[in-house]
C-alpha cells in the first residue's frame, strides 16, 4: 500500500495540471502592417480588459509572432508597440481551451528627429572606463503551431510555471538562455585630421553631393546602448547631412541651389568658418522615374539576428509597397553560394515580391564578391535608360569568403558603375559591422551608405527619403569648388582652408 501512495500522488498532480490546462487558453499575436508584412522586435502586451491583472509582455520573433500560453479565459487588451509606428490596441475575448489568433496591424507614424541646442555643455568624464556593452538580447520565443493546443503548451509551460508558483515561460516570450556574446570585430577607417591648406597654393576643392547618413545612425546606436562610439566612426559631414535645412529650391533649370554663410570661429576669432549648403530639386512622388532595383542581400550566418536580416526584410517590404507597375525589382542573395531568389518583377506584383522576401533565411559563410557580380549582371539585363538603375546591398559587411581584399572589391565597383548602374549600401547589426568597406563601396559605386538601427530608420531611408537615397545620382561639380575658393579669398591675410 505504501509503494502505491507516491504513484497515486503523481497521478493526482498530473490530473491537476491537465485540469488547469483545460481551463486556460493561448493568445497568439501576429504583428504586421496592412499589406501583411511582418515586424520582428515589436513589444506586445496583454492584460485583463477591466484591470491590469494577468499582465504579460513579449517581443515578437522573426516571424512577427508572440505567443502567450496558459492564459485564463476572459476579456483582454492586446497592445503592440514598435518605434516609428502608431500603437495598436484592441480588445479580444478568450474562451477556455481556445487558441486565439490575433492580428495587430501597425501603421507608420510621422516621426521627426530633432536636436535641441543649449549653451550648457554636459560634462563627460573621458578618463573613466566606458560602460560595458549590453549583453545580446534574449532569443525571441517561437510561437506554438495552431495545432499544438493548450495541453501540450501548459504541461511544458504551466507545469514548470504554475506548479512552481510562476506564470510560465511565455510571460516574457523568451527562451531561458541568452545568446553567447561575440567578439567585437567592427572595422572603421581612421581618416585622421584634415590638414590646413594654403588657398594660394591649393585653391581648388571638389566634393560629391551624394548624401551618406550612416555615421549619424551608427552613433545613435552606440549612445542608445550606453557607450561612446569609436572616434573613427564619427564623420562630421554625415552628422550634418542627416538633417533637413531651409535651403531654397533650385531656380529655373538649375540642378541645385547653393547657400553660403561665413562666420567667426568660436574657438579663434582670427579664423572663419564657411558653410556651403546645396539643395537638390525636390521630386514629387508622381515625378519619380521608373526604378530598376536589384536587392543584394547577405544571408550568411552572421545575419541571423533580429537587428540584421529580419530588419532588412521589413525595410524591403516597406519599399516594395511603394513600387508601381513602372518599377522592377529583383532579389539576389549570397552566402556560401550566390543565387537569384526573385527575377526582375513588376512592382505591382506585390504578392510575388512579398513571398520572395519571406523566404529569405540566414545561414552559411559569405561570398560577397560573387553576389555583387550577379546583381550587376541582372541590373544590366534590365537596364532602363530613362530610369533609376540601382543595386542595393544589405549586409553587416562580414565578407569572409571569396573576395576579401577591399581594394579588389573597390576596383570591381568602379568598373561596374561605368555601365550606369549605381550601388547603395545598407549596413545593419552590431559586433562585426565593417563600416570602412561599406563606405568605400557606396562611394565608388556612385551611391549612398546608410545604417539601419531601427525600423523607423529603415522607413526613412527606403520610403520617406527614397528620392534622395535611391533616385538622385552622384555629381562631382567644379563650380561648387570655385565657391569654396571665393569664400576663402575673403580673408585679407594669407588664407588657409580646412
Amino acid at each position: 500500500m505504501r509503494a502505491r501512495l507516491p504513484v497515486l500522488l503523481v497521478l493526482v498532480c498530473l490530473a491537476t495540471v491537465l485540469l488547469a490546462a483545460q481551463e486556460r487558453g493561448v493568445i497568439v499575436v501576429d504583428v504586421k502592417d496592412a499589406s501583411g508584412a511582418v515586424y520582428p522586435g515589436a513589444t506586445v502586451m496583454i492584460a485583463r480588459a477591466e484591470s491590469n491583472a494577468e499582465f504579460r509582455k513579449c517581443i515578437s520573433d522573426q516571424r512577427g509572432v508572440c505567443a502567450f500560453v496558459g492564459v485564463l479565459p476572459g476579456s483582454y487588451r492586446v497592445q503592440a508597440e514598435l518605434s516609428g509606428f502608431r500603437t495598436s490596441l484592441q480588445l479580444v475575448n478568450l474562451s477556455a481551451g481556445q487558441t486565439l489568433r490575433v492580428s495587430s496591424i501597425l501603421q507608420v507614424s510621422a516621426v521627426e528627429e530633432s536636436i535641441s541646442v543649449s549653451n550648457a555643455s554636459p560634462i563627460i568624464d573621458m578618463t573613466a572606463p566606458p560602460p560595458p556593452r549590453p549583453m545580446s538580447p534574449p532569443r525571441p520565443m517561437s510561437a506554438p503551431p495552431p495545432s499544438m493546443g493548450v495541453v501540450g503548451g501548459v504541461v511544458g509551460g504551466v507545469a514548470g510555471g504554475i506548479a512552481a508558483g510562476g506564470t510560465g515561460y511565455a510571460q516574457h516570450g523568451y527562451e531561458s538562455y541568452y545568446r553567447p556574446s561575440h567578439t567585437n570585430t567592427e572595422s572603421y577607417d581612421d581618416a585622421g585630421e584634415n590638414p590646413f591648406r594654403s588657398v594660394s597654393a591649393d585653391p581648388l576643392s571638389t566634393f560629391s553631393i551624394d548624401v551618406d547618413t550612416a555615421s549619424y545612425a551608427n552613433m545613435r546606436r552606440f549612445l542608445n546602448s550606453g557607450s561612446l562610439p569609436p572616434t573613427e566612426a564619427i564623420r562630421i559631414e554625415e552628422m550634418i547631412n542627416y538633417f533637413h535645412y531651409s535651403y531654397p529650391q533650385p531656380a529655373g533649370d538649375q540642378p541645385f541651389s547653393i547657400t553660403t554663410e561665413l562666420a567667426v570661429a568660436p574657438w579663434n576669432g582670427k579664423h572663419r568658418l564657411a558653410l556651403i549648403g546645396l539643395q537638390g530639386r525636390d521630386i514629387h512622388k508622381s515625378e519619380t522615374p521608373p526604378r530598376n532595383l536589384v536587392f543584394l542581400i547577405d544571408v550568411s550566418g552572421s545575419m541571423d539576428e533580429p537587428s540584421k536580416l529580419p530588419l532588412v526584410k521589413s525595410g524591403m517590404r516597406m519599399l516594395a509597397n511603394t513600387l508601381t507597375a513602372r518599377d522592377h525589382v529583383a532579389i539576389v542573395v549570397y552566402a556560401g553560394n550566390s543565387g537569384m531568389v526573385l527575377p526582375a518583377t513588376s512592382g505591382d506584383r506585390k504578392g510575388r515580391i512579398d513571398r520572395a522576401i519571406a523566404e529569405l533565411q540566414a545561414g552559411g559563410s559569405t561570398n560577397g564578391g560573387a553576389g555583387i557580380r550577379l546583381a550587376y549582371d541582372i541590373a544590366r539585363e534590365n537596364f532602363n535608360k530613362d530610369g533609376v538603375n540601382r543595386v542595393i546591398l544589405a549586409t553587416d559587411g562580414d565578407f569572409n569568403v571569396g573576395i576579401v581584399d577591399q581594394k579588389e572589391l573597390v576596383r570591381l565597383i568602379e568598373h561596374e558603375r561605368e555601365s550606369g548602374v549605381f550601388l547603395s549600401v545598407l549596413g545593419v547589426g552590431t559586433g562585426n559591422l565593417q563600416d570602412s568597406m561599406m563606405e568605400k563601396l557606396a562611394d565608388k559605386g556612385n551611391g549612398n551608405y546608410s545604417y539601419l538601427d531601427s525600423i523607423d530608420e529603415a522607413h526613412r531611408v527606403l520610403v520617406k527619403e527614397a528620392g534622395a537615397t535611391l533616385v538622385m545620382p552622384t555629381l562631382k561639380s567644379p563650380s561648387v569648388a570655385r565657391s569654396t575658393r571665393l569664400t576663402a579669398a575673403l580673408s585679407k591675410a594669407p588664407s588657409a582652408i580646412r
